[in-house]
């Protein structure tokens, strides 16, 4: 079984993805491949940008409510937890842990925009679709891998999923990177390096 047995968690991923992949292709495609970006490159169009990437994720699910759902109160619909959850997490990622970014790996953003904590609102923004987006494909992918090795010793099963966990959260971190790469605001002191073992030469 791919999505969760539960209606509500199982309606929510498979929101997620089709959302948020649509975002980040139309994001990675549109805006940053054809150089869109290169025309509104003004204080407010990225945080503009960014925002209407996440709206997706708050407004729908008002409109479109999942059958499993329809039963429950609001706040208590996985699609609104994992929201609240990425945004708490997205926030304080951003906030205390970019830093690790610009001191550890020399990346930086260099493009004019509003700050919060030396980190633009826009990666704020779009934080928020970028997790969501990793958190759907990692329970989907980590709940497949539990599936597949439940006649395993459990010794050997717990190796594996933690062998899982591992080379998701790399290959994460390489694609955004990755991704990303093509956006000439985004800095390293040294990007191969940078993309292979995240670690900055002296």
């Amino acid at each position: 079984m791919w999505f969760a047995k539960d209606g509500s968690k199982a309606w929510a991923e498979k929101f997620f993805l089709f959302v948020n992949l649509s975002s980040l292709i139309l994001f990675l495609v549109v805006f940053i491949g054809s150089g869109l970006y290169e025309r509104y490159d003004d204080r407010v169009s990225y945080a503009v940008v960014s925002g209407l990437m996440v709206l997706p994720n708050i407004v729908v699910p008002v409109v479109l409510v999942g059958k499993s759902d329809k039963v429950l109160p609001w706040y208590t619909r996985f699609v609104w937890k994992a929201n609240m959850w990425n945004l708490v997490f997205g926030f304080i990622g951003n906030y205390f842990w970019t830093h690790y970014f610009y001191k550890i790996l020399g990346a930086r953003y260099t493009f004019d925009t509003f700050r919060l904590n030396d980190v633009p609102i826009p990666c704020y923004l779009a934080t928020h679709v970028y997790f969501l987006f990793y958190h759907s494909v990692s329970s989907i992918t980590l709940r497949k891998l539990d599936e597949a090795t439940t006649k395993l010793p459990t010794p050997l099963r717990r190796a594996i999923f933690v062998c899982g966990v591992l080379m998701l959260a790399y290959l994460t971190a390489y694609m955004e990177t990755l991704t990303i790469s093509a956006f000439p605001y985004y800095e390293f002191v040294d990007r191969d390096k940078m993309q292979s073992v995240s670690i900055q030469r002296d």
